[in-house]
């Protein structure tokens, strides 16, 4: 609908504002929140339903934990490790690998007094790996933020370029999806970006994201049983496994270097998704080594798709584009949403990341406010109505218009109705002598007092015919007993003229005597006329019953004449009735009918004295 131009101002303005607002909400810390959260869900669903093709196995990371049965197999603290980690280091240069990341602190200072030749061992284990394949050892931070120093001449033999910074950047939810940003003045920063440049791979922009889509999971081969291995002479039994492949070494323990992520990353436990730090570094390494780093989508694209949402949110689809079902102002908006969620899925899936969060959140921003809007103008609307037109039809009338409930293809009925005649005596005749002006004047304060207690009944003014007045009961809305309704209407019509005939009597001026007629039966309500013009109104026959029988007032001297099937819907005390008998109605055939009379109304026999 397009609406007058005030509402077309209304409606430029509110998606400008709409659209200005949407521009603000990827700045809102709850929207930077449900970003990382829908992106969490992305991994997983692409997970179960779409990962990507396994990585070769010279990109596939091996690891190598330090688990609780290391620990107890070993008789000295960790901190006296030099002999075992110096044997170890020796077994990994035999088996051949690609590549070393170690994740684990190495010593600060010499041991030599403790245990005599412990530096030697360490040194000439980390002397033959070094030789055998590029190494990047952890540097750790200290409590002050700062890195930690490593014993000189463990890093003279590793080498300067041999060291990176064990952190991984968190995001605000503590968990890990970014390959790295600078830390202090490590370079590059991470152990897995580090790890890559020795191997001659380019290392991903640092706020690239780490590809969680692939299904496998890492396991882990014990320290001990590596060190078992090599003691027993099986060097060719661990080239097997370990030749040509990246290798991770690090604490697998339960409760130690724990690291949140999207989707749980070790195969020896079902659910978690706090691995150990040693699995995130060997997933970053997969996705630097395979390529599969997750670019984010430059700034502007995510600017426009925002803005493209909250435009798609303004927009509505025509209602005949859309199902019966549906409402027309949600159909584009979950259109969208779905698109959306498709396209950012699919485009992660490729490698790239569109934050679709804050595009779906201005989508729905705004298509909420264009339905506030829309309420608002529907309101503004209704209101002028309802003051334009309340003077000119019935309330009844007027709530079913203003909900578009009536149609004029759908009579109402037939069903049980009631109508009301009412006409002034001799005022066609009291017009001759008095100005139009004036003969207006009297009419308009005559239907004031008497629509009134009309419409408190539920009645419906289907006319008013110059000094006569036809009231509907039971239309458009259905009436329990429409019958009694219309009779107390009348006894309330009466009881108001008689108000109104005392402030004429003040005035001087002469009173005013009302004749009506009542009949009920079934009638079908509708609208009736031209599609240029028409009016709602009920056709039926006890609609010419009650026209005939506002005619007997004055002749049966009664106040209203009502057939006496509406009679009998009275209850004891609301009228004085007498019973007429049959009467002769013209152009009818003969009803049975009854005499109303309310004797608080029209007293002291000034009105329809013949009544008296």
């Amino acid at each position: 609908m397009n609406g007058s131009s005030p509402e077309r101002a209304w409606r430029r303005r509110g998606a400008l504002a709409a659209l200005a607002a949407a521009a603000l909400l990827p700045l809102l810390p709850p929207l930077q929140r449900a970003e990382l959260a829908w992106l969490d869900t992305q991994w997983r669903l692409l997970r179960r339903l779409a990962p990507p093709a396994a990585a070769a196995a010279r990109d596939e990371p091996v690891v190598v934990g330090i688990d609780e049965a290391t620990y107890q197999g070993i008789a000295e603290p960790f901190a006296l490790w030099h002999r075992p980690l110096g044997e170890l280091f020796a077994a990994l240069a035999a088996a051949g690998p690609r590549g070393v990341l170690v994740d684990i602190a190495l010593p600060e200072r010499s041991f030599d007094r403790v245990l005599p030749g412990s530096d030697a061992a360490l040194l000439a284990g980390m002397h033959a790996l070094a030789r055998a394949a590029p190494v990047v050892y952890a540097v750790m931070s200290g409590p002050d933020g700062r890195p930690r120093p490593v014993f000189a001449p463990l890093a003279a033999v590793a080498g300067a370029h041999s060291f990176a910074s064990a952190l991984l950047p968190l995001d605000e939810d503590a968990h890990v999806r970014r390959l790295g940003g600078a830390a202090g003045n490590l370079e590059p920063a991470t152990m897995a970006a580090a790890l890559a440049a020795r191997l001659g791979v380019a290392s991903p922009h640092a706020d690239a994201l780490i590809d969680y889509a692939p299904r496998h999971r890492f396991d882990y081969l014990p320290m001990q049983d590596l060190l078992a291995l090599q003691r027993a002479g099986r060097s060719d039994e661990l080239r097997a496994r370990l030749g040509g492949r990246p290798l991770v070494l690090g604490v697998v323990l339960a409760y130690s270097d724990r690291l949140a992520t999207p989707v749980p990353l070790a195969a020896w436990q079902d659910d978690a998704a706090a691995p150990p730090g040693v699995l995130v570094h060997a997933q970053a390494l997969r996705t630097v080594l395979s390529a599969r780093a997750v670019q984010p989508a430059p700034p502007a694209a995510a600017c426009a798709l925002v803005l493209a949402c909250a435009a798609l949110g303004w927009l509505r689809l025509p209602a005949a584009a859309v199902p019966a079902s549906v409402p027309p102002a949600l159909a584009l908006p979950v259109m969208a949403l779905l698109a959306l969620a498709l396209l950012s899925t699919a485009l992660l899936r490729a490698g790239w990341y569109l934050p679709a969060a804050a595009a779906a959140a201005a989508l729905v921003l705004t298509a909420l406010a264009r339905q506030a809007l829309e309420a608002a103008l529907a309101l503004r609307e209704r209101a002028r109505l309802r003051s334009a037109f309340a003077g000119y039809v019935s309330p009844q009338v007027l709530q079913q218009l203003l909900a578009g409930e009536l149609d004029p293809a759908r009579p109402d009925g037939p069903r049980p109705m009631a109508f009301l005649f009412a006409d002034l005596r001799g005022f066609t005749t009291r017009g001759q002598h008095e100005a139009a002006r004036e003969t207006v004047a009297m009419l308009n304060r005559y239907y004031d007092a008497i629509v009134e207690p009309i419409h408190a009944q539920g009645g419906m003014v289907d006319n008013f015919r110059g000094d006569g007045i036809m009231v509907v009961f039971g239309a458009p809305q259905p009436q329990p007993d429409a019958a009694r309704a219309a009779m107390l209407a009348a006894g309330g019509m009466v009881r108001a003229l008689t108000a109104l005939n005392r402030q004429l009597r003040s005035e001087g001026r002469p009173a005013l005597e009302m004749g009506i007629g009542i009949a009920c039966g079934e009638a079908v309500a509708g609208q009736v006329g031209s599609r240029q013009r028409h009016d709602y109104t009920a056709i039926g026959d006890a609609v010419n019953v009650a026209a005939r029988l506002q005619d007997q007032c004055r002749p049966q001297r009664a106040q209203a004449v009502v057939s006496t099937e509406a009679a009998t819907r009275l209850r004891a005390g609301e009228a004085q009735i007498r019973e007429l008998g049959e009467i002769e109605l013209r152009g009818h055939a003969p009803v049975r009918c009854c005499a109303l009379t309310w004797p608080d109304g029209w007293p002291d026999g000034t009105v329809n004295a013949a009544a008296a």
